[in-house]
């Protein structure tokens, strides 16, 4: 529950700024003068900004194992592992969009506000009430009384959602936690699975960096 709120912003404030600041102060132009083309500020942007925000992922999950080892805990290095692997997959959802907006406006206060916006629908399942208005509007403003399955796979699409459904994968005996989400009794469909959940963020690192770049591309800077 911490991770899914402080990696998000962590990676909002480390790369919000990343090219609108460049941007206002006529440097991106400037970059765009020498031997870089549009792709390589996009793709250098979002690594640079990636290896930071993965660097202070890495040096608190250090700690976390240091410390299991010095309280005499199971350290159980495997899980560890993909724990790591997951929670650096969220870092790289939110650093990608973070950048994505960076793209889209010279000012960085609207850049950070941008993401802000976009983090808190995300982290305040905001995304969810989605479906419920839809289904609303539908039934002419009588709620249902069970949310139909593409409402609940449109829930699922929420990368926030996404990261808790692969923690739950991994460390099933969370799944019972409040904040993670509700218990799915088997069969579990395949959206509630957690390679489902890893396309998801693996989708929302892509396409959003893909959109940027090609509006990008042929945006006056």
């Amino acid at each position: 529950m911490i991770l899914s709120g402080v990696v998000p912003v962590l990676a909002v404030v480390a790369s919000s700024d990343a090219v609108a600041r460049k941007r206002s102060r006529g440097t991106l132009r400037v970059m765009l003068g020498l031997p870089y083309n549009r792709l390589d500020i996009v793709a250098g942007t979002f690594v640079g900004r990636y290896v930071v925000v993965a660097t202070a992922v890495a040096l608190y999950v250090s700690v976390v194992a240091l410390t299991s080892v010095v309280i005499g805990g199971p350290l159980g290095v495997e899980r560890l592992a993909a724990f790591f692997a997951i929670t650096l997959l969220l870092a790289m959802v939110v650093t990608g969009l973070a950048v994505c907006l960076s793209l889209q406006t010279r000012s960085v206060t609207r850049a950070f506000a941008g993401s802000l916006v976009v983090l808190a629908v995300f982290l305040f399942r905001l995304w969810g009430f989605v479906p419920t208005v839809v289904e609303l509007v539908r039934n002419g403003m009588v709620a249902p009384e069970t949310m139909p399955e593409w409402g609940v796979v449109f829930q699922q699409l929420n990368p926030i959602r996404a990261f808790t459904s692969a923690l739950i994968g991994l460390y099933p005996e969370l799944a019972s936690a409040h904040f993670l989400g509700e218990v799915v009794e088997p069969p579990v469909p395949y959206y509630h699975q957690p390679s489902f959940a890893l396309a998801v963020l693996a989708g929302w690192v892509l396409v959003p960096l893909v959109v940027a770049y090609l509006r990008f591309r042929t945006a006056d800077v």
